[in-house]
């Protein structure tokens, strides 16, 4: 829940594609870090699986990967009202080599599981 940590695996130009075709940018993904910090109570099981890797000689890392996220998060302006929200996606890395390392320059969400919100589909 390090912000700051957070945002150090990711590049200056990062981008975020959402399966509605919106592309995020850097700023967008450390508030949404931010809020996500702020309003998460607890967490109660956290996966990020690597389904594949593709690394040409010349380019970036394409990393496929299942992300599971489980947790009991409250609304902003119901911070003493927390639901337990499952989430899952699988997305599309790009990640990039850097002078501090391997950099995630961008995320493509490919397929997102409904929510489930207290046990129910989100409506």
């Amino acid at each position: 829940m390090d912000t700051t940590t957070y945002m150090g695996y990711f590049t200056n130009d990062f981008s975020m594609r959402s399966p509605d075709g919106r592309v995020h940018d850097r700023a967008e993904m450390e508030k949404y870090q931010r809020i996500n910090a702020q309003t998460t109570r607890k967490v109660n099981a956290y996966s990020a699986t690597i389904e594949a890797i593709t690394h040409p000689a010349d380019a970036d890392f394409a990393v496929i990967i299942l992300q599971k996220y489980d947790r009991d998060q409250a609304p902003l302006d119901a911070p003493n009202q927390p639901h337990r929200i499952q989430t899952s996606a699988v997305q599309r890395e790009i990640w990039r080599s850097t002078p501090q390392g391997p950099r995630i320059a961008g995320i493509e969400e490919i397929l997102v599981a409904p929510v489930l919100i207290d046990g129910k589909v989100e409506q």
